[in-house]
């Protein structure tokens, strides 16, 4: 993966996550993680995540990273 903004990432992944359907709690239930976690991530409050927790984020999504990659380097989101 390349080098992107924290911005570019979470506002990608709160796009993804409304074009869903799916609340942060949702998310945070399907990963086993608190709602505030997915919330920091979506805020900005915390550090673009690390990559196995991106591919966690995604496979809830049902997005592929390859495919995460290719909408962040078109700048769709």
């Amino acid at each position: 993966m390349y080098c992107y903004t924290n911005a570019n990432v979470r506002n990608l992944l709160r796009e993804l996550r409304l074009k869903k359907n799916l609340t942060q709690q949702n998310v945070a239930d399907c990963m086993k993680v608190t709602k505030g976690y997915i919330s920091q991530i979506e805020n900005g409050r915390t550090k673009i995540p690390k990559y196995r927790v991106l591919v966690m984020i995604l496979s809830v999504y049902g997005i592929k990273p390859k495919y995460f990659e290719y909408l962040l380097d078109n700048k769709i989101y």
